[in-house]
């Protein structure tokens, strides 16, 4: 996906430390809010490219351990 966190938990994201601290901080089976920013084809953008108008998502996670932890 061409996907911009731009918020979790309703804290602003301007370092991927800000997502991996706050997540860090959860325990497995807590939820965490993101705020994301769709772009289409983001990666397939130039620096000469207007940046297309995209949509603003919520979505809600579950966190999980990873399957060899369990």
């Amino acid at each position: 996906m061409d996907d911009i966190i731009l918020a979790v938990d309703g804290e602003r994201v301007t370092l991927h430390t800000d997502l991996t601290n706050h997540i860090a901080a959860k325990q497995a089976g807590e939820s965490v809010t993101l705020q994301i920013y769709r772009i289409p084809n983001l990666a397939k953008l130039t620096v000469q490219d207007r940046i297309p108008a995209g949509e603003l998502l919520d979505v809600t996670v579950e966190l999980q351990l990873p399957a060899d932890e369990i």
